[in-house]
């Protein structure tokens, strides 16, 4: 149950299992995130989004491997050379399954508005694994020449498609919550069989679909130990709201 104090309004809240598929349970488990991704963002200006996909659809039977070789190799390209010495560093991704289109020059990507999941011929499910990251620039802007390079290099080793703007350009995130994203769009679920979405239950079973990463993993792990949490406090007159970190009202004190 939940209760509101001033409206003394009580509300049950549906019991749902912890599938990350199912929006009330996703919505949950990342509004958390979703505070830390903002005040990462808020605190660190020139970080910018990424999209990397993992290759050609694939049918739910091979869904898990997919999903564990993004994530692996996400992981391996923070820790390319290319990357460190530049200060350049995924701090968080989100996986979706719907499939991405590309313009014209084949680099450029864009989402469809429902990120559709498709099927094959034989009418089989068919998904496009691909992660939507946070990029920290730990020395903030980056020239034009060394940004240009950095895509040559990160093209040479992902070798999928992915998107990160345009070349030479060094713009921001203007939303967090166009990162942090569901694993796929509702509607598209209810189009499902009960078989195949059990199917797909199944394959993304236990999977950390949302994943803080590096620095901003490092600092939400600080922020439990202090026994701290993120608030949003009024600044000024009239200037808004900006994150803080306060005592966490529901510890005692500083984690054993």
């Amino acid at each position: 149950y939940q209760f509101y104090i001033h409206s003394g309004f009580l509300e049950e809240i549906p019991a749902f299992r912890r599938i990350m598929i199912l929006p009330a349970v996703a919505a949950a488990v990342r509004a958390p995130l979703l505070s830390a991704v903002e005040a990462f963002l808020e605190r660190n200006p020139f970080c910018r989004g990424g999209t990397f996909t993992s290759g050609e659809r694939c049918p739910t039977s091979e869904l898990r491997k997919r999903v564990r070789y993004l994530h692996r190799k996400l992981s391996d390209l923070n820790a390319q050379p290319f990357m460190t010495e530049l200060g350049v560093e995924i701090v968080f991704r989100s996986t979706e399954l719907g499939t991405p289109e590309f313009n014209e020059d084949g680099k450029r990507l864009v989402m469809r508005k429902w990120s559709r999941i498709e099927r094959g011929a034989k009418g089989e499910v068919l998904h496009h694994p691909h992660a939507h990251c946070v990029v920290f620039l730990r020395q903030g802007f980056i020239e034009p020449e060394k940004w240009s390079r950095l895509f040559d290099q990160i093209w040479a080793f992902w070798r999928h498609q992915w998107d990160g703007g345009k070349r030479g350009e060094s713009g921001v995130i203007r939303n967090a919550r166009e990162c942090v994203k569901y694993v796929t769009k509702p509607a598209e679920m209810l189009k499902l069989s009960d078989e195949e979405l059990a199917d797909v239950a199944r394959a993304l079973s236990r999977l950390k679909l949302v994943q803080p990463m590096g620095t901003l993993a490092t600092e939400i792990a600080e922020r439990k130990a202090a026994g701290k949490r993120l608030v949003r406090v009024p600044v000024g007159r009239g200037e808004g709201r900006v994150f803080r970190d306060v005592n966490d009202w529901n510890r005692k004190g500083p984690a054993p």
